[in-house]
């Protein structure tokens, strides 16, 4: 570790330490949970160093980065590291993230889209609303807090006892980034997190989910994930709890390392294409969810209009076939397929076609007993206006839409 690099950037309004294996390499960045911080990668970085620049920041209120009295959001988080990527002029990293920094490399991936060529996930904070406000309510602050006011021998005893199985550079590597946590990083934990469902769906680049039989992030929900998004693989590490990669290192390398070799491999360049664009900083959901719902209502009731759920009931197929069958131009069949496939009506199967799910063909179908057509067809201007451009074969993109991670943008 001696040769590692060490430095501070201001990414997104706040410093921002960081570790640095080095090299021209591909790089990967290692996104900590909280009460951690970037030098508890350590073991990780040992191991994956000779093949990558291992990049290890400390977030916001941990390690030596700052610790701004606000602002502490997994926005916020993913922020600094879509920042800090640009600062350091990281060429298309992959993000491998646990806890707190999983659910942070999710928000960063899914605005990023393929300016990062990968993700890891390891056991991420994807908790039911219900759970979140459980971990909120808790006096985990509190424990924290306590703790501040021991020293770090009180501290490595506690963990040594708790953790018998860890080795003794890791549990002191944990005391210390536990020292160095600050309260104001607990805000974090304030609900509601991002929702996990959407952001699983918007990252366009592979993911890696990598959970414990004992952690946060169930086999049940790890499958229900996958069906969102058909670039998710699950590996399940026996004997493992939340700290997956503490509890089962040699374990957690081996599902982890060959992921990332197929990234790479698939990928051999890391040069922007011309139509990328830079990633704002600012978040925006907000006006996301204005713009949705203005047109998620018009757009859905056009596609039900020219018979999209129809053409597809019995046979999938590609946005060309779509656009061949509707009579309508590829950029006006792109657009209703991604809007419905975002909503959850259509599927993408992974070969370029697009098929109905169980809830499009249960609401759609004009067939079923339970469809909703009538509700979708009262007047609206914006579908008024959709008609008159998709239908004249002059789409004038009312919004724009990311096909690859079928969202609207």
């Amino acid at each position: 570790m001696i040769s590692w690099i060490t430095g501070s950037c201001e990414a997104n309004g706040v410093q921002i330490h960081y570790r640095r294996t080095g090299g021209d390499k591909p790089p990967l960045l290692l996104l900590h949970g909280l009460l951690g911080n970037g030098a508890c990668w350590t073991p990780l970085a040992r191991a994956l160093e000779r093949d990558y620049d291992v990049v290890m920041p400390d977030a916001r209120g941990h390690g030596r980065s700052s610790a701004p009295l606000h602002g502490y959001r997994y926005e916020d988080h993913a922020g600094d590291v879509i920042a800090l990527i640009q600062r350091l002029e990281l060429s298309a990293p992959i993000l491998l993230g646990h806890s707190m920094g999983g659910m942070t490399a999710a928000v960063a991936a899914s605005l990023a889209g393929k300016l990062v060529r990968g993700v890891v996930l390891a056991d991420p904070t994807f908790l039911s609303p219900q759970r979140q406000r459980e971990v909120y309510d808790s006096d985990v602050a509190e424990q924290h807090r306590r703790l501040l006011s021991q020293d770090q021998g009180e501290v490595l005893a506690q963990l040594r006892s708790r953790h018998t199985r860890r080795s003794p550079e890791l549990v002191e590597l944990i005391a210390s980034a536990r020292l160095q946590t600050r309260m104001s990083a607990f805000d974090v934990l304030i609900p509601p997190n991002p929702d996990y469902h959407r952001l699983v769906r918007a990252i366009a680049v592979p993911i890696l989910l990598v959970i414990g039989d004992a952690g946060v992030v169930s086999l049940e929900t790890a499958r229900e994930l996958q069906r969102l998004n058909s670039h998710l693989r699950v590996e399940l590490v026996p004997d493992a709890g939340h700290g997956v990669h503490y509890d089962q290192p040699e374990r957690f390398q081996a599902v982890v390392q060959p992921f990332l070799r197929s990234v790479v491999a698939a990928s051999p360049s890391a040069s922007s294409s011309p139509n990328e664009y830079p990633v704002p900083l600012a978040e925006d959901y907000l006006l996301h969810d204005l713009v949705w719902r203005q047109n998620a209502l018009p757009m859905t009731a056009l596609a039900q209009e020219v018979g999209l759920f129809e053409r597809l009931q019995d046979q999938p197929a590609t946005i060309e076939a779509v656009a061949a069958l509707l009579d309508v131009t590829a950029r006006a069949a792109e657009m209703m397929v991604a809007v419905a496939a975002a909503l959850g009506f259509l599927e993408a199967l992974g070969d370029g076609r697009f098929g109905l799910t169980a809830v499009g063909r249960t609401y759609l179908l004009p067939s079923s007993p339970f469809a909703y057509g009538p509700f979708l067809s009262a007047d609206h201007p914006t579908l008024d206006k959709l008609r008159r451009a998709f239908l004249a074969g002059e789409p004038s993109q009312p919004f724009a839409v990311n096909m690859e991670n079928l969202s609207i943008v």
